[in-house]
């Protein structure tokens, strides 16, 4: 992934992370396709270390994560169709 790139992408969230359970409002957003931009790489004292933080690149994405309560969502948590 490239920062600042915009990628089409579906999400396939990950039922646990780390022995965390997903949250309910999270998991409405799978199967979900959005255009994701890529914001920034995660450090390795950050939650999903390695990963990439996927923000909405328009306001129908904005508005899909926002509802599911979260304004970012990690790249291990979708998978990349192609650029948008």
């Amino acid at each position: 992934m490239e920062r600042f790139r915009v990628y089409r992408c579906k999400v396939k969230m990950r039922p646990t992370y780390e022995g965390r359970p997903l949250k309910a409002s999270v998991g409405e957003l799978e199967g979900k396709e959005l255009n994701l931009e890529c914001m920034w790489r995660c450090h390795e004292d950050e939650n999903y270390p390695g990963e990439y933080a996927l923000g909405g690149a328009n306001n129908e994405a904005k508005q899909e994560l926002l509802a599911a309560d979260i304004t970012w969502i990690a790249s291990g948590d979708v998978e990349v169709l192609g650029l948008a």
